[in-house]
C-alpha cells in the first residue's frame, strides 16, 4: 500500500487585466457566413472547435476551425442538402477525434460518424441499421478509449454497442432483451466510472423491467446490480421498473435517481454491489418524487463543489430548489429556497436551478428569483431566469443579475478569469461577462451594433473565448475574444478547492467538476512517464517508485497541475 502526501499546489495560468471603463477587450472577427444559422453549441477536441450549422446551400452540416482559421465545412455528408441535411448531433470528443451522429444521402438514417477535422478523415463508422431506418446512436460515452452507445438494429432492437472507431470494432455487447424488442429502450444515459459502465436496462432474465445494470464492456461482464423496485404490477408477477438515471461519480460511489415503488423518484447511490445500492434520502417524504438533478427541461444537473454535490430537487414543500449532499441522509439538505411563493403569484414558487459551473471560489447557475418583477402578459405570468452565485451556504447564495427581461438559460462559460452568459435584450440575446464583482456587456467594436447578439453558448479553447453572434439577414459571425494585457501569476490553493486528489489501494483518482481529456504524470526531472489509466479520472500508481511527481490534467475549461509526493 502506498500513501500520497499532497503538498502546496502552485498552478500557473494567465490573468488578463481588465478595465471596463477603458474597454481593453479585443474582439476579432474570424469569419462571417451568410444565410446560415447555428443549430448547436460549440464542442471542442484537443485540436479543433466544431459546430453544427444550417445553411441554405448545404443544410445542417459540420463546420470546424482550429481557432485561427475561418469556420469551414468539414464535409458535405448529405450530398442532397435536402430537408435537415446531415442533421448533425450527439457530439463526443475523444482526444483529437470527434464522434457524432449524422444522416447521409437525404435519408432518415442517422448513424455513427467520426472526424479528425479533415474531409478524408470524416467517415461513417458502420451502418448498423441499413437503408433509410438508421440506428440513431445516442448517449455516447467514452471509457478507456472505447466509445459505448445505445443504438437500434433490426436484429436486436435498442441495445448497448461499442466502437473503437473501426467498422470491425463496432458491435453490440449483449442482446439483453432477446429478440428485436431491445433492452435499452428506456435508458436515459450511460455513465463511465473506473472500468465500468452503469446504465438502465431490461433483460429477458429479469422479467423485462428497467433496473440498474453495469458492464465491463463484455457480454459476461454485463450484469444486474440490483432489482430496486420490487413492487409488482397489479395482477402480474412482474415488478414495476425503477428507471435509474442521471448518474454522477462521487468518490467511490455513483449517485443516481430511481423509483423503488415506495418513496417515489429519489436520490440513490451505488458502489456497484447489491448491498451497496441504497436510498440516500427520501427528500419528498412518502410516495411523492423529488426528482433530483432534474430542473424543468434541464436534466442531469449535478456539480461537485468543495467536496459536496449540488443539485435541484423538490421536497414537496418549497418547490424545485437548490440542494446538496455528502452521500449520507443527514448530509443531504436544502441549501436555499431561491424562489419564495408570494400571495399574489402562488403558482410561481420554483427556483429551478440549472447549468451550474465553477468560477473562482464559487459556483454559478441560473434560477428563478423570488424578487423577480412578474408581469401579466395575455393572462399568463411572465417570468425568467437570473444568474446566481453560491459558496455553498444559504447566506452566501445570492443573485448576480436582477433584471427584466431575464437571462437566457444557456450554459455559463468560464474563460480567462471571466464568466460569460447570454442575456435577453429587446427580444434578442446579448453576450454578458462577469469578473466576480462587475457585470458588463460584451460590446461589438467593429460594427455599428452596440452589443454582440450571441446565438448560442461559446467555448474556451487555447485560452481564448470563441462564440457565434448573429446580426441581420441570417448572417452569423464567428468571433474570438482575448484581452489586451497578459501576465503569469500563481493561483492560491483556495482557487483550486473544487479539485480533489484521492489515493486508495494504489489508485490515484482526480475529483474535479471539469471533463477530463488527458492526464500526464511527470517526474521531478521533467520526464513524462506512462501510467496505466484505469478510468476517465483514475490511474494506477502501484509501479511508481517513491518520490515527487507532477500530475498535469487537461480539462474542458482549464489545465490542473498538482505536485504530489509518493511515499511507500
Amino acid at each position: 500500500m502506498k500513501k500520497i502526501t499532497t503538498y502546496y499546489l502552485f498552478l500557473i495560468s494567465f490573468f488578463f487585466f481588465n478595465n471596463y471603463a477603458q474597454s481593453q477587450d479585443y474582439y476579432s472577427l474570424i469569419s462571417s457566413v451568410a444565410n446560415c444559422g447555428i443549430s448547436s453549441g460549440f464542442v471542442k477536441t484537443t485540436t479543433h472547435i466544431y459546430v453544427a450549422m444550417g445553411c441554405n446551400s448545404s443544410g445542417f452540416e459540420l463546420y470546424v476551425s482550429d481557432g485561427t482559421e475561418p469556420l469551414r465545412l468539414v464535409k458535405q455528408i448529405n450530398a442532397t442538402g435536402a430537408g435537415w441535411g446531415a442533421d448533425i448531433g450527439n457530439f463526443l470528443p475523444v482526444g483529437n477525434k470527434l464522434y457524432f451522429t449524422a444522416k447521409d444521402d437525404g435519408q432518415d438514417n442517422a448513424e455513427l460518424w467520426m472526424t479528425d477535422a479533415t474531409e478524408a478523415g470524416t467517415k461513417k463508422i458502420r451502418e448498423i441499421a441499413s437503408g433509410s431506418r438508421g440506428s440513431y446512436p445516442s448517449y455516447l460515452t467514452e471509457m478507456n478509449g472505447i466509445v459505448y452507445f445505445v443504438a437500434y438494429s433490426f436484429e436486436y432492437g435498442q441495445e448497448l454497442w461499442r466502437t473503437d472507431g473501426t467498422t470491425n470494432g463496432t458491435y453490440p455487447i449483449i442482446d439483453m432483451d432477446e429478440g428485436s424488442n431491445g433492452g435499452l429502450t428506456n435508458t436515459r444515459d450511460l455513465h463511465a466510472h473506473g472500468n465500468t459502465i452503469y446504465f438502465c436496462g431490461r433483460s429477458s432474465n429479469n422479467k423485462f423491467t428497467e433496473e440498474l445494470y453495469k458492464t465491463d464492456g463484455t457480454e459476461s461482464g454485463t450484469v444486474l446490480i440490483k432489482d430496486i423496485n420490487t413492487v409488482p404490477f397489479e395482477n402480474s408477477t412482474s415488478n414495476q421498473p425503477s428507471f435509474p438515471k442521471y448518474f454522477f461519480s462521487y468518490g467511490n460511489i455513483i449517485l443516481f435517481t430511481a423509483n423503488d415503488g415506495i418513496h417515489g423518484t429519489e436520490l440513490w447511490k451505488t458502489d456497484g454491489t447489491t448491498a451497496g445500492t441504497v436510498l440516500v434520502k427520501d427528500i419528498n417524504s412518502g410516495a411523492g418524487s423529488s426528482n433530483p438533478a432534474e430542473s424543468d427541461s434541464h436534466y442531469n444537473q449535478y456539480i461537485l463543489y468543495k467536496g459536496e454535490v449540488y443539485f435541484a430537487a423538490n421536497d414537496g414543500v418549497h418547490g424545485i430548489e437548490l440542494w446538496k449532499t455528502d452521500g449520507t441522509e443527514n448530509g443531504t439538505v436544502m441549501v436555499k429556497d431561491l424562489s419564495i411563493e408570494s400571495a399574489q403569484y402562488q403558482n410561481v414558487s420554483h427556483g429551478k436551478p440549472c447549468y451550474p459551473t465553477i468560477y473562482k471560489d464559487k459556483f454559478y447557475f441560473y434560477a428563478y428569483s423570488s424578487s423577480y418583477s412578474l408581469e401579466e402578459v395575455s393572462g399568463a405570468k411572465a417570468a425568467g431566469y437570473q444568474v446566481w452565485e453560491s459558496d455553498g451556504t444559504s447566506a452566501g447564495t445570492t443573485q448576480v443579475t436582477s433584471s427584466s427581461p431575464p437571462a437566457f438559460a444557456y450554459p455559463l462559460r468560464v474563460c480567462n478569469d471571466l464568466v460569460y452568459f447570454n442575456y435577453a435584450y429587446n427580444a434578442s440575446s446579448i453576450l454578458m461577462k462577469y469578473d466576480g464583482a462587475v457585470l458588463d456587456t460584451v460590446t461589438n467594436k467593429t460594427s455599428q451594433d452596440k452589443y454582440l447578439h450571441a446565438a448560442n453558448a461559446g467555448v474556451c479553447f487555447n485560452n481564448t473565448f470563441y462564440f457565434n453572434a448573429g446580426s441581420t439577414n441570417r448572417t452569423y459571425s464567428f468571433w474570438e475574444m482575448s484581452k489586451g494585457i497578459t501576465t503569469a501569476i500563481t493561483h492560491s490553493e483556495k482557487e483550486e478547492e473544487e479539485n480533489y486528489y484521492i489515493i486508495k489501494d494504489a489508485q490515484l483518482e482526480i475529483l474535479t467538476p471539469y471533463k477530463i481529456s488527458e492526464i500526464k504524470v511527470i517526474t521531478a526531472a521533467g520526464s513524462e512517464i506512462a501510467v496505466p489509466r484505469l478510468g476517465p479520472a483514475t490511474f494506477d500508481v502501484s509501479a511508481l517508485p517513491a518520490g515527487m511527481y507532477i500530475i498535469k490534467t487537461n480539462t474542458d475549461e482549464k489545465t490542473l497541475t498538482k505536485k504530489i509526493v509518493l511515499v511507500k
